[in-house]
């Protein structure tokens, strides 16, 4: 896609921008680079899916290091959270995602986060840590996601140790259960 349609996208995203006590949002068919600023000001949020996204990364949280360094006159960040109450997160359908991680270890990001769906983004090469290190993670879908399901192979890769203490677990329909 020319860099003028995905200027088109990223002005028809910010336009769009939802009522701040939304708790349920989908975004299909997004293809500009970043999305809009709003997504990460989203606070009563508890549901998010995302369909044929290209890019996710520190700015899908809608926060940059600037906004939060001065926060309560301190230099302190640790108060920002990214999507406090957000519960599931749905990423399907992206074809060209193939990083997805949080650089920022400033910033919280989902503390209460409960499900996560991954499907057909088949060049995605990992998951970001700080999702599967959640204590919080209930749920873990992954479907058409070949390079991460590999990774997660059980007992037979390194990776399954990332993942095991998720109670349900759902890799190319083969499901694994905590007892």
């Amino acid at each position: 896609m020319n860099e003028e349609k995905e200027a088109k996208h990223e002005a028809v995203c910010e336009a769009l921008r939802p009522p701040p006590d939304i708790k349920s949002l989908e975004i299909m068919v997004f293809k500009g680079r970043t999305p809009s600023n709003w997504i990460g000001s989203l606070n009563k949020l508890k549901m998010l899916t995302l369909n044929s996204f290209l890019k996710l990364g520190d700015e899908f949280l809608g926060v940059e290091i600037s906004d939060h360094i001065h926060i309560h006159g301190t230099s302190s960040s640790s108060s920002v959270i990214a999507f406090p109450k957000l519960q599931k997160l749905e990423l399907t359908g992206m074809d060209e995602l193939e990083e997805w991680e949080f650089g920022n270890d400033d910033i919280t990001i989902m503390p209460h986060i409960k499900s996560l769906y991954i499907t057909y983004c088949e060049k995605l090469k990992s998951l970001p840590e700080l999702l599967l290190q959640s204590t919080t993670l209930e749920s873990l879908t992954i479907f058409g996601v070949p390079i991460v399901q590999e990774s997660f192979k059980r007992r037979t890769k390194k990776d399954w140790s990332k993942i095991s203490h998720i109670p349900n677990i759902e890799i190319q329909n083969i499901v694994f259960r905590s007892k």
